[in-house]
């Protein structure tokens, strides 16, 4: 059911239908005495709605014949029977269709009736009433159905208009004729939902909404949104209902199909999570059962190069080439080891007092990088940092331009203070970042060329864990750029220069 303001606005829309009808409404009780009387035709009678009430069918005709065509009619509606039946009425032609009026339990407890004015159809062939003309154009022509229907399930409807053949395939004689006509076209699945609902509003008074499935006279399913409102008499008392039934079979469609498309991306979604959960148990297990065997080699390896002077050029080559290849495949260990413990969340800045161009300097000394010149230029910078993470950024955007340049290339190792932060600046003479690499080249397994891509990312996300930022271009003279900036001790980025993704963390 809507909320208020809808219940009145479909109330009220339903009441102008019934007073715009070029027909009148009216129920009896037993002894054949106005209850009720409604409808735009009333006015051309004379009268106005419910101004009978109280009045014998007899008193109003101005008969005693109880075999009259009216009085027949309602006394055969009292028998349980329905009649249909023309009358002239004051110069004026009526077509009316009377039905029993049944309670709760199905006692026949009156008569309700409708009476549609036909006088322009007798006397000017092909010709449609005027009121008959409006109301036929506006019920007629709506994409929907529109109905009349007794309270109780056993009445005959009193009204359903053409719509329902388009609908349902059944016409609209098949709908009045039948009075569980509507009960056995709801959907099996539906039906003692819709059934409750409708009595919850029947014995309330209350309007009635309620969207549900239909069977198509071919078998095939039709959802409709039915609202509806109940008539009353004089007295206040609901005597039949008058609703619409809108065709929302398309827009059920289209929500299943949404449905069913958020169902396969929450799957997706869910085997992606998966994905990421194995790769970080893989990447935990393979580095931890690495970094045993690569610690026995890096040892071993470094204890010969520095122990064993008395070998040949070829040997102490061959001695060196283990030990850069172990520090080589140490680094990786400790950059998976990083990658994981980020992944998971386990991974926060331990902010120190640091000398940031001090620690550069210390971490290209060490690196010792081979084939190429490393320039290190340096003014005071001493920051809040991680010592640890910044250790790790520098060393991997040094190893980073090592690899990926020819020997003997120039690499320069910048380090300054800019806008209450640090900037570290690495940068070399080789060929540059190509401009589609750059969008991705801070993600991990997305680097081009040797390597996994791992250095850089985590570069980006220490950056990122500081509140800073990192970011690649170009050289002025040509090569690469990369540059860091880690503010002073804040917790929160500060805005990012044009052309600058944070990186994930």
């Amino acid at each position: 059911m809507g909320n208020d303001s809808g219940a009145r606005e479909e109330r009220q829309l339903l009441w102008s239908l019934v007073e715009q009808m070029p027909a009148i409404a009216w129920t009896t009780d037993r002894e054949l005495r106005f209850t009720s009387s409604v409808g735009g035709g009333l006015a051309e009678l004379g009268l106005t709605p419910g101004e009978v009430v109280g009045r014998t069918l007899q008193d109003y005709f101005e008969t005693d014949d109880a075999g009259g065509t009216a009085v027949a009619a309602h006394q055969a509606a009292l028998d349980g029977r329905s009649t249909r039946y023309e009358q002239n009425w004051r110069g004026r032609r009526y077509a009316s269709h009377v039905v029993p009026l049944r309670d709760e339990s199905g006692r026949v407890v009156g008569a309700a009736g409708v009476a549609l004015d036909v006088t322009e159809r007798m006397w000017e062939p092909g010709a449609l009433f005027e009121a008959e003309a409006k109301y036929q154009g506006l019920v007629e022509t709506i994409p929907a159905v529109t109905y009349i229907d007794p309270l109780d399930e056993w009445g005959d409807s009193l009204y359903v208009s053409p719509q329902v053949t388009e609908l349902l395939g059944y016409t609209q004689e098949d709908w009045l004729t039948d009075p569980g006509f509507w009960r056995d076209h709801v959907h099996p699945g539906d039906a003692d939902r819709v059934w409750e609902e409708w009595v919850r509003a029947r014995d309330s008074g209350s309007p009635y909404q309620s969207e549900y499935r239909m069977l198509h006279r071919d078998g095939h399913e039709v959802w409709v949104s039915e609202r509806a409102v109940m008539l009353k008499d004089a007295a206040g008392r609901p005597w039949a209902v008058q609703g619409v039934m809108v065709d929302i079979t398309e827009r059920k469609r289209v929500e299943e199909e949404l449905e069913r498309a958020w169902q396969r991306e929450r799957e997706a979604a869910a085997h992606l999570r998966d994905l990421d959960d194995m790769k970080n148990l893989l990447l935990h297990a393979v580095a931890h059962d690495l970094r045993g065997p690569i610690a026995t080699v890096l040892g071993s390896a470094m204890v010969l190069e520095n122990s064993l002077t008395d070998l040949d050029d070829d040997k102490r080559d061959l001695i060196r080439g283990v030990t850069a290849g172990a520090h080589k495949l140490n680094r990786l260990v400790n950059d998976l080891l990083d990658l994981e413990r980020l992944e998971r969340g386990l991974v926060e800045p331990d902010r120190r007092s640091t000398d940031v161009g001090e620690l550069a300097r210390r971490v290209v000394v060490e690196l010792n990088v081979k084939f190429h010149e490393v320039q290190v230029e340096t003014e005071n910078t001493v920051s809040a940092v991680d010592p640890v993470q910044v250790e790790r950024i520098i060393e991997n955007l040094v190893v980073n331009s090592a690899r990926h340049t020819p020997k003997g290339t120039p690499i320069w190792v910048r380090v300054h203070r800019r806008d209450e932060g640090t900037q570290i600046l690495v940068e070399d003479a080789g060929p540059g970042v190509p401009q589609d690499l750059r969008e991705v080249i801070f993600e991990p397994f997305r680097h081009g060329g040797e390597g996994l891509g791992i250095g850089l990312s985590l570069v980006a996300r220490f950056a990122t864990l500081h509140g800073g930022w990192a970011r690649v271009g170009d050289r002025e003279g040509g090569g690469a750029s990369f540059e860091v900036f880690l503010p002073d001790g804040a917790v929160v980025a500060e805005a990012v220069p044009d052309g600058v993704g944070l990186a994930a963390s």
